[in-house]
């Protein structure tokens, strides 16, 4: 009985410092030159090859400058344009605006749909 306690100490630790998922890179020469690294995860059966060329996707805009957000606002309301301001993120532009019967109201444009809508 005194010894199950450390016999179970040590299993435990042995648990708790073993890695559960133990992803191995390899690394191969072929001809003097170097090949693209590898990895293999156990219980896997293909291979996993990064493409160290390709590029994350970039969101395609419909509005990319605040002139286009202008141009977009003037379409649909009359008025004139006091102040643009882009948002954080460029993902919306905000359009403050002075009607012809001077009051001043905003316009959101949303840059990715081009979609624009009066706050």
């Amino acid at each position: 009985m005194t010894i199950a306690i450390p016999i179970k100490s040590a299993i435990l630790c042995l648990l708790l410092m073993t890695p559960v998922c133990h992803v191995q890179a390899q690394y191969t020469k072929m001809m003097g030159s170097e090949r693209q690294p590898s990895y293999q995860v156990p219980g896997l059966q293909s291979e996993f090859t990064p493409n160290p060329n390709k590029k994350p996707k970039k969101q395609s805009l419909k509005i990319n400058s605040s002139q286009q957000a202008i141009a977009r606002v003037q379409q649909q309301y009359q008025g004139k344009v006091l102040r643009v301001q882009a948002s954080g993120s460029g993902s919306s532009y905000q359009v403050k605006m002075l009607s012809n019967d001077g009051r001043v109201f905003y316009v959101t444009v949303d840059a990715r749909t081009g979609s624009v809508r009066r706050n």
